[in-house]
C-alpha cells in the first residue's frame, strides 16, 4: 500500500466521521444553513480524494451524494429523514470499501451493482422530492417468479438448437468422464448505454465485443429511427442483449464503470425450454397429451418418448407442437425425474402456450396430483446434496429469525426470510406448504415480530428423511472423524432437531461505536488513528 493511499484511508475515516455527525445533528436542526455548508464541504472533499484512485464504486455514489447536498444546500430541496437514511446508508457502503480497501489493497467490481443502486435511491430524491415518500410506501418487496423474468426476456429469438446446446451445459446433472459437476453459469445481459455515451469517452460497441464467452448476442432499436437528415449519429439509440457464460465476477469487472446500464439475470437449465414455431392444433393433439400424461402418471417414459418420436415424425419441424415435442424428449433424456416439468410440457400442447415453471405453476400441478394418482417413484425426491443444502439454509433461517426484533429493517429481514424458505420448500418439493409460509410471513409483518414466522418454520423445519438422506446420514458417520467439523454440519443430519430456545442466537450488547446507519451489531473492521498535536509530541 502506498503512502498517499494509507493517507487517504486516514483522512476518509475523519472524513466519513465528521459527515455522520453533521447528518445526526441537522436532524434536530434542519434549517442550520451553516451545518448544511460544513456537510457539504466534506463530502465534495471526499469525493474528490477518491478521484485521485481507481475506486469506481465508491466514487459513484460520492458523486451523487455531492450532487444531491448541493441541491439541499441551494434551498432547491429540503432536508428530511428520508434524505439523511439514504445519506447515511451511502456513507455506510463508502466505510465498507474503506475497510476492504485496506485489507486487500483495493475494491472488489461486486460492488457495482450495489453501488448503482444506492446511487440511483439518492438520484431519485433529487428528481421526485414530494412523491418520495409514497413511492417508498408502493415500493414492492416481492421477488418477480421465474415466469415474469423469462417473459421479458426475447429467448424466443434464440435459435432453438443453440438453447438446447446451451441446456445441456447448464443443466445441474452435467457432469464430466471423472464424475465432476460440468455445469456451466450462463448470463443473460441487458446492455443499454445512455444516448450520450459517445461524449463520455465510452466506447459501447468495444464493450461488447469484448465480452467473455459470448454465445449469442442482437442489436435491437430502442425508438424508431429518424429521417436520415434529423438522424444525430452520435446519439446511442440502442439496446444490446447478449448471453455470456463466463464467470459473474468476470462479467462485474468488464462492466465495472457501467452498471448502472445493463441487466444481469442469471439463467437456468429449464428457462430455455421455451418451444417455438406455427401454432396448429386439433383433437389428434388432445389424443396425444391425454395418452401421454398416462404414460408420465405409470412413469413409463419409454412409452412416453416412442409416443413423442412418433407424433414428431409426422409433424412439420416448424410446428409449435415439433419444438414442444423436441423438449420433451431432451428433459426425458436429461432430467428423467422431473415430473413436473414434464408434465408442464406436456400440458402446454393444449394451448399452444409456453410452460410455465415458477413456483407457482409447481404448486398448483402439486395439488392436482394426490398420493393416490401418483406413484411413489414419481413424486419429486430430494437429492443427498439437495438434502445438505436444503437443511443448512433451513437451519441458518431459524438463527436469523431467533434475532432481536427491535430494529428499522425488520420487514426486509422476514421478507428475505420467507424468500429464502420459498425457494428452499420449493425445492424439496414441498411446494403445497408455501400457502401457510405466506400467512405466517403476513401475521409476522402486521404484528411486527418474528414470532408468526418463526413458529411456522420450528414446526416445519425437518427436511423428509427419505432414502437420499439416510444415505447421507451413513456417509457422514462413517467418513467424518474430526470432532470439529462434526460441530459445523447441519443438526438435523447428525442429531434430533433443536428446539426454539436452541435455535436463538446470544445477542451481546455493545455501547461502543456505531455504523453511520445507526447499525450496532458490528463496528468498521481495521485499524484506528489516533491523531495528536505536533505541540504535545514535542
Amino acid at each position: 500500500m502506498t503512502p498517499l493511499l494509507q493517507q487517504f484511508l486516514s483522512e476518509a475515516r475523519d472524513f466519513l466521521q465528521g459527515i455522520s455527525e453533521k447528518l445526526i445533528q441537522l436532524e434536530t436542526a434542519p434549517d442550520d444553513d451553516v451545518m448544511m455548508s460544513e456537510l457539504f464541504r466534506l463530502v465534495h472533499t471526499l469525493k474528490g480524494n477518491c478521484g485521485l484512485f481507481d475506486f469506481p464504486e465508491m466514487l459513484r455514489v460520492l458523486h451523487v451524494a455531492e450532487d444531491l447536498m448541493a441541491v439541499v444546500r441551494d434551498g432547491d430541496l429540503d432536508y428530511s429523514q428520508i434524505l439523511a437514511d439514504r445519506l447515511l446508508e451511502a456513507m455506510d457502503f463508502v466505510s465498507m470499501l474503506l475497510d476492504e480497501i485496506e485489507n486487500n489493497g483495493e475494491s472488489s467490481p461486486r460492488h457495482a451493482a450495489e453501488s448503482a443502486t444506492l446511487a440511483l435511491g439518492l438520484r431519485q430524491l433529487i428528481a421526485t422530492p414530494a412523491d418520495l415518500h409514497a413511492s417508498q410506501q408502493q415500493a414492492g418487496t416481492e421477488i418477480p417468479a421465474v415466469s415474469e423474468i423469462v417473459s421479458q426476456l426475447p429467448l424466443s429469438e434464440v435459435p432453438e438448437a443453440l438453447r438446447m446446446a446451451l441446456y445441456r451445459k447448464t443443466w445441474a446433472g452435467n457432469f464430466a468422464s471423472n464424475g465432476v459437476a460440468n455445469a456451466e453459469p450462463l448470463l443473460w445481459i441487458s446492455y443499454t448505454p445512455e444516448p450520450e455515451c459517445f461524449f463520455k469517452g465510452e466506447d459501447p460497441f468495444f464493450l461488447v465485443r469484448q465480452v467473455p464467452a459470448i454465445q449469442w448476442q442482437k442489436i435491437t432499436v430502442i425508438e424508431e429511427w429518424p429521417v436520415l437528415a434529423e438522424l444525430d449519429a452520435y446519439r446511442s439509440n440502442l439496446r444490446i442483449d447478449l448471453i455470456s457464460s463466463a464467470p459473474r465476477e468476470q462479467i462485474d469487472e468488464h462492466f465495472r464503470y457501467v452498471p448502472e446500464q445493463i441487466t444481469l439475470v442469471d439463467l437456468t437449465s429449464m428457462m430455455l425450454v421455451l418451444p417455438v414455431g406455427d401454432a396448429n392444433g386439433g383433437p389428434v393433439y388432445e389424443d396425444f397429451v391425454i395418452a401421454a400424461l398416462t404414460h408420465l402418471d405409470r412413469d413409463d417414459l419409454v412409452s412416453l418418448a416412442r409416443a413423442a418420436n412418433s407424433m414428431l415424425e409426422l409433424s412439420s419441424p416448424n410446428l409449435w407442437l415439433a419444438s414442444a415435442l423436441r423438449w420433451l424428449l431432451l428433459l426425458i433424456e436429461c432430467e428423467p425425474a422431473n415430473y413436473l416439468g414434464l408434465r408442464a410440457l406436456v400440458q402446454s400442447l393444449r394451448t399452444f402456450t409456453p410452460p410455465v415453471f415458477s413456483e407457482t405453476s409447481v404448486a398448483t400441478l402439486h395439488a392436482h396430483i394426490s398420493a393416490d394418482q401418483a406413484p411413489e417413484m414419481v413424486k419429486p425426491m430430494i437429492s443427498e446434496t439437495t438434502a445438505l443444502i436444503a437443511q443448512e439454509v433451513i437451519n441458518a433461517q431459524l438463527m436469523v429469525l431467533g434475532m432481536p426484533d427491535q430494529v428499522n429493517w425488520l420487514s426486509g429481514r422476514l421478507v428475505a426470510v420467507a424468500t429464502t424458505l420459498n425457494r428452499c420448500f420449493t425445492s424439496m418439493g414441498k411446494a403445497d406448504l408455501l400457502p401457510q409460509l405466506d400467512a405466517a410471513l403476513a401475521a409476522a409483518l402486521k404484528q411486527s415480530c418474528a414470532a408468526p414466522l418463526l413458529a411456522w418454520l420450528t414446526q416445519n423445519r425437518t427436511v423428509e428423511k427419505n432414502q437420499a438422506v439416510e444415505k447421507v446420514k451413513e456417509k457422514t458417520k462413517e467418513k467424518i472423524a474430526d470432532a470439529t467439523v462434526v460441530e459445523s454440519l447441519p443438526t438435523e443430519i447428525l442429531s434430533e432437531p433443536v428446539s426454539v430456545e436452541a435455535a436463538v442466537l446470544p445477542v451481546a450488547t455493545n455501547d461502543g461505536d456505531i455504523k453511520f446507519n445507526r447499525r450496532s451489531e458490528d463496528t468498521p473492521a481495521g485499524a484506528k488513528t489516533l491523531k495528536v498535536d505536533q505541540e504535545k509530541i514535542d
